[in-house]
């Protein structure tokens, strides 16, 4: 379902990009994991959630297999994510939307789906234990868009949990409801939000920012689980790579990191869980925290990179050096030039 072909017809028409080499040692697998309220036995999060949807990304052995780009999984698997994200750009979505997966629809991330995950070696200690990102898209992107850059993560040892959230911020998401008196499960596509003129737009940003951050502690609890090997049931039905992950993660250096509305989920998160021990925002989008982030106590090491675009978006830039200001210790600023 996750890796369904592409039809053949004008295949030589397509855009045919390749993704830049990974700039780590290892090569990269990757599996998804999704599980309902009922499965997650996490008191500690919003039952609004609607449980969780994570691609993991993680490090694998360099094998003939592993390096074959045709085992590689197809970047957008699913022509509702295509559709969703034209719709986000607000560009008519009959013509367009098939246009946009025939033209991505072929390239692949280097990644394989359900690779072994790297086996430990003893005299290597970077290999025994795998430090963990949590990672939060933006607004209108969802666990898809920024694979490359979890690849890359992954290539250098790290796990990635890259979420795709549920708060209809997303370019398109679904769930699967399992019916007791159907053979499988159904999927429900949860489409994009759009801000209407009624709308407060703080508000409704607000509100979706503290559910993404839910999702992203629900992430690190199941880390956890999965350390220990409590697997949560996968309504995927295959915990095979979660199973040799067991007692394979490096809790202690558990980082979480996102672009824009991610950042500022990113801020968020720390903000909530000290169990994050440091965090990455990427062109943060200061909006959705209004003056409450600033009540609150984050303590963790914080680094903000801003392309050119963001840094002189003087009413997102400016809210964002009051809170760097107000932690001069922890939060550290960048600014790098598209």
């Amino acid at each position: 379902m996750l890796r369904g072909k592409m039809p053949p017809w004008f295949s030589y028409w397509r855009v045919q990009k390749a993704f830049p080499e990974l700039s780590g040692s290892f090569a990269v697998g990757c599996t998804d994991f999704m599980c309902s309220n009922n499965d997650s036995a996490d008191s500690d999060v919003s039952k609004e959630t609607s449980g969780i949807f994570v691609r993991f990304f993680y490090p694998t052995e360099k094998t003939a297999e592993t390096q074959d780009e045709a085992n590689h999984c197809r970047w957008v698997p699913r022509r509702e994510y295509t559709t969703g994200m034209v719709n986000f750009m607000e560009l008519p979505t009959w013509l367009l939307g098939r246009f946009f997966y025939w033209t991505v629809g072929s390239m692949r991330i280097p990644a394989v789906y359900n690779a072994p995950v790297l086996k430990p070696v003893a005299s290597s200690p970077g290999r025994e234990s795998l430090p963990c990102v949590v990672f939060s898209h933006g607004l209108g992107a969802n666990r898809l868009v920024n694979s490359h850059f979890c690849c890359d993560l992954a290539s250098r040892g790290c796990l990635v949990a890259a979420v795709e959230h549920r708060d209809q911020s997303a370019s398109a998401t679904f769930v699967l409801n399992v019916n007791n008196n159907d053979s499988e499960a159904k999927e429900e596509w949860i489409r994009y939000r759009k801000l209407k003129r009624t709308d407060d737009e703080f508000r409704l940003r607000n509100s979706q920012v503290h559910k993404r951050s839910d999702e992203c502690i629900h992430a690190h609890n199941l880390l956890e689980r999965i350390h220990e090997g409590n697997f949560p049931p996968n309504l995927f039905n295959d915990i095979s790579i979660l199973q040799q992950l067991k007692g394979r993660l490096d809790l202690s250096r558990v980082a979480i990191m996102g672009h824009s509305f991610g950042g500022a989920t990113t801020v968020l998160s720390l903000a909530k869980d000290k169990r994050f021990r440091c965090g990455v925002a990427l062109d943060v989008w200061m909006l959705p925290l209004g003056e409450d982030i600033y009540n609150y106590e984050v303590e963790q090491p914080l680094l903000f990179i801003n392309t050119q675009a963001f840094h002189c978006w003087s009413e997102n830039h400016e809210p964002q050096k009051a809170f760097i200001n107000k932690k001069p210790d922890k939060a550290h600023h960048s600014h790098e030039v598209d």
